[in-house]
């Protein structure tokens, strides 16, 4: 064979291999980021609102519904909406309901439904309220740093864009797998993450007004941090 074909399809099976060494590489840091944040990723979360005035000429609110998955005994639905309509006041959720296990709702998912082969079910909300993040516990306890089910959830459109997402003021909840024994934590938050076993970063504010706070699950403790630079 000649000696530069033979030296060319060399250097192409060398180019191959770094390329699907690469592929393979980044495959697993992502596999390892979603275990190790344990969040429900999805797109980004977000519904078109109208005022009430406005909803007398606009169309209605069009709700589906959708099956997300099984957690222990539970069977977990979702409920979804193209818009909402804003109220003059915002309304306070019903404490009783939650999700688990790195189910990942819809990006415009408003209510989740737990239901039981033995008919018993728990709706989250009364009304819709958009889900913009959720973190829950992992399938495999050997896996799991969380033994609860975490909720960020947008109430209103609080910077006046027109739409229900994750840029709006945030209201974290906490509660059991099942949905049992939902309550608040924080209501003024702009984001959260999983750090550590049942520890949480909570973050409020934007820009120069930014505060960090960490959340201990099992203590139910709220710890501000200090970020100030000298």
């Amino acid at each position: 064979m000649n000696p530069r074909l033979l030296s060319f399809i060399q250097q192409a099976n060398h180019l191959l291999l770094f390329v699907g060494g690469i592929i393979l590489i980044g495959s697993f840091t992502a596999s390892q980021l979603r275990d190790w944040f344990q969040v429900g990723y999805y797109s980004e979360p977000q519904v078109k609102v109208v005022s009430k005035e406005d909803a007398v000429t606009a169309k209605q609110p069009t709700y589906s519904k959708n099956y997300l998955g099984k957690i222990k005994d539970v069977y977990v639905f979702e409920q979804t909406v193209d818009l909402m309509i804003q109220d003059d006041q915002p309304y306070m959720h019903k404490e009783e309901i939650v999700i688990k296990m790195g189910l990942s709702p819809s990006s415009n998912a408003v209510n989740l439904l737990f239901s039981k082969s033995t008919g018993e079910k728990r709706q989250l909300f009364e009304k819709p309220t958009l889900i913009a993040k959720m973190a829950t516990p992992e399938s495999r306890p050997e896996r799991t740093t969380l033994t609860k089910n975490v909720y960020a959830v947008v109430h209103s459109d609080t910077n006046g864009d027109g739409v229900l997402n994750d840029k709006d003021q945030l209201e974290i909840l906490l509660s059991e797998y099942d949905g049992a024994q939902l309550r608040s934590i924080i209501k003024d938050a702009s984001n959260f993450g999983v750090i550590g076993a049942d520890l949480l970063m909570i973050e409020t504010g934007t820009g120069a007004k930014t505060q960090w706070f960490t959340y201990d699950i099992q203590r139910a403790q709220l710890t501000p941090l200090d970020s100030s630079f000298q």
